[in-house]
C-alpha cells in the first residue's frame, strides 16, 4: 500500500507541474515568525498582481513534506534544500540577544525542547547556563513577548528583534555564531506549474528587499513598515 500511494503522489505532483494557468490554489508553508512579521505585506501585493490565485498559509515550525505534495511551496529558514526541491537563497537570516530596557541583565528566555534543532536552540544549549533559565517557550514570538514585558534576555532573528526599536534593545551586533538562510523552496516536478513559479518568483524579489532586516543591517531607529 505504501508503494502504491507514493506511485500516486508521484501522478499527482506531475499532473499538477503541467498546470499553466495563473489561477487555483496555491499552499504555501512558512514559520510562525515569518507569517505575522514579515510576508503579508508581500502577500497582500502578490494578491494584487494575482487576483486568481488564492494562498492558502500552512503556518507552523515544524517541516513539512513538499515530496508529498503537503504543500506547493515553503518559505523557511533552514541550512539548504535536498536533492529533490529546487530552493532559491534569498538571503542570511542573523540573531541577536535582546531585552527590554532595564532588563538587560535579567535572567534567560529560551526555546524548549521542540525548537532544540533551530539556530537558537543550538545556541541556548551551547552558550546559557540552565541555572540562569527564567522561561521556556515552543514559539520566538512568545519570547519576544516576555522580553517586550521584561521577563528578561532572549535571542531572536533580527527580523522580529529590530522592527521594534521602542520596546526592544539589541545587546550588541548579531551573533556570529547563530545564522540560519532563508530559502524559497518548492518540489522540481512543481517548476513548471505557472501559479507556483509566478509565486516563487515573485517573493524572491519581495524579499530581496528585505535583506538588511533579515541580515541584522537595518538601522534601528526607524519603526517597522
Amino acid at each position: 500500500m505504501r508503494q502504491i500511494s507514493s506511485l500516486v503522489t508521484d501522478l499527482e505532483r506531475r499532473l499538477t507541474g503541467r498546470d499553466l494557468r495563473l489561477e487555483g490554489v496555491l499552499r504555501v508553508a512558512t514559520t510562525d515568525t515569518l507569517a505575522p512579521s514579515i510576508l503579508p505585506r508581500h502577500l497582500a501585493a502578490f494578491r494584487v498582481r494575482y487576483p486568481d490565485i488564492v494562498v492558502e498559509l500552512a503556518v507552523g515550525n515544524l517541516p513539512v513534506d513538499l515530496v508529498r505534495h503537503d504543500v506547493d511551496a515553503a518559505i523557511r529558514p533552514m541550512a539548504g534544500p535536498s536533492e529533490t526541491l529546487i530552493g532559491r537563497r534569498v538571503s542570511a537570516v542573523a540573531f541577536a540577544i535582546y531585552a527590554a530596557q532595564g532588563a538587560e541583565t535579567r535572567p534567560w528566555l529560551v526555546p524548549d525542547d521542540t525548537l532544540a534543532g533551530t539556530v537558537a536552540g543550538r545556541w541556548v544549549r551551547a552558550y546559557v547556563d540552565p541555572s540562569e533559565i527564567a522561561a521556556r517557550a515552543d514559539s520566538l514570538l512568545t519570547l519576544r513577548d516576555l522580553a517586550i514585558a521584561g521577563a528578561g534576555r532572549t535571542i531572536l532573528p533580527c527580523y522580529l528583534g529590530d522592527v521594534v526599536p521602542e520596546r526592544l534593545v539589541r545587546l550588541g551586533e548579531p551573533l556570529p555564531d547563530a545564522v540560519s538562510e532563508l530559502w524559497l523552496l518548492m518540489h522540481a516536478d512543481l517548476s513548471r506549474t505557472a501559479r507556483v513559479r509566478a509565486f516563487n518568483t515573485f517573493m524572491a524579489g519581495a524579499l530581496a528587499g528585505e535583506r538588511d532586516l533579515l541580515e541584522g543591517r537595518r538601522d534601528r531607529s526607524s519603526r517597522s513598515r
